[in-house]
């Protein structure tokens, strides 16, 4: 999937946390394997007009991102566009 924009503009330092690094202690947390065990439900919208998001699907959503990093996480890391994750 390609991403919907472009990177431009001038390149910048821009502190990232590497949760990459920890999150393999995400492994023990019995909440974080039944969540990441559970498929993620068919999407619908509410009146609002935005997903309903889960509590058990937030834990998974959380612990995959921080497996991610910020090579994953942030949309134009190292001036390349990367597609969204989640």
């Amino acid at each position: 999937q390609e991403p919907e924009y472009t990177c431009s503009g001038p390149l910048r330092e821009q502190p990232a946390v590497h949760t990459e690094r920890v999150a393999w202690m995400l492994a023990m947390n019995p909440y974080v394997v039944v969540a990441d065990a559970i498929p993620y439900p068919v999407r619908g919208t509410s009146n609002f007009g935005m997903s309903a998001v889960g509590a058990i699907e937030s834990i998974s959503q959380g612990a995959r991102y921080a497996m991610a990093g910020p090579e994953g996480t942030y949309p134009c890391a190292n001036g390349e566009a990367k597609p969204r994750y989640l």
